[in-house]
Order: C-alpha cells, then sequence, then structure tokens
C-alpha cells in the first residue's frame, strides 16, 4: 500500500480519533483502526505509545508494517 493511501486513512482517523487521556485506551482505539481499516491484526509487542500513540506513530508503524 502506497505511503500516501495510508497517510490519508490515517489523517481521516485523526478527526474523530479520542481525546482521552487514557494512553491505554488511544492505544485500543488506534488497534481497532488499524484492522478495521488495514485488515491487520497486531501482536502484543505492537500495543506500544511508540506505535500507536500518536499520528506520527501511526504513520511509521503503518509504513514499516504494509507501505511501500
Amino acid at each position: 500500500m502506497e505511503k500516501v493511501i495510508i497517510d490519508e486513512y490515517v489523517n481521516e482517523y485523526s478527526g474523530c480519533m479520542s481525546s482521552s487521556e487514557d494512553e491505554e485506551l488511544r492505544m485500543v482505539e488506534a488497534a481497532i483502526f488499524i484492522e478495521d481499516c488495514f485488515g491487520l491484526v497486531l501482536k502484543d509487542d505492537e500495543f506500544s505509545m511508540d506505535k500507536l500513540g500518536n499520528i506520527d506513530a501511526l504513520k511509521k508503524f503503518l509504513s514499516e508494517r504494509i507501505g511501500s
């Protein structure tokens, strides 16, 4: 999948993502987004703030995992 498409999906998601201060909740929401939009199933070690904690982290994670 091209980086441009990944960026578009993540940018759209950023408009509706939770503003909760609960980091774990935001990670679960991000994981659901990734599973629903990209068909990926996350491994336990992929649930981290470094990978799911913010928009830039999501873009990087997705680019590394499925990007071209």
